[in-house]
């Protein structure tokens, strides 16, 4: 179980992926991110960025933006 500190990470993480997403960042490239950031036991971000992965693989464009907006405003 996370600390709310972790937690904070874990979802700071999360809404700035699905902002990269947003941006045309590949899944490819997110990835990769998560293969360099557990090398560095940066596992708290590796949970945000798989997070925000699975939400847009199953979601559209437009769903994407809409979770952004309902979590940034």
């Amino acid at each position: 179980m996370y600390s709310e500190e972790q937690q904070d990470i874990v979802y700071s993480y999360y809404l700035l992926t699905l902002y990269s997403i947003s941006q045309g960042e590949t899944f490819e490239e997110l990835k990769y991110v998560v293969s360099e950031f557990e090398d560095e036991g940066m596992y708290e971000e590796c949970d945000g960025i798989r997070q925000a992965i699975e939400f847009a693989e199953s979601n559209t464009i437009e769903s994407i933006l809409l979770e952004l907006d309902n979590e940034v405003n």
